[in-house]
């Protein structure tokens, strides 16, 4: 059994604290919600358009940057919806 910051991994799945099957599943319903929303952008940016690691160094360099990489996603995201 392996636990990670309250959530121990159990046969029948996750099972966070002391408060049960209630809490379980709403840590799941969380997590799944996490995959449809925000997990899949992330994933898109570092495969399909090559973004793995960041060239320049300094945070305000760093969130320029980032800036740039969101800019192209969301461009190409609306040519993709014709928006």
């Amino acid at each position: 059994m392996r636990v990670f910051k309250n959530l121990v991994a159990t046969p029948n799945g996750f099972n966070v604290g002391t408060n049960g099957p209630i809490r379980r599943f709403k840590v799941l319903a969380r997590y799944a919600l996490r995959k449809q929303t925000v997990e899949p952008v992330f994933g898109i940016i570092k495969s399909m358009m090559g973004f793995r690691q960041f060239s320049l160094r300094g945070l305000q360099k760093v969130s320029g940057e980032w800036t740039l990489v969101c800019l192209a996603w969301n461009l190409k995201r609306m040519a993709t919806l014709r928006l």
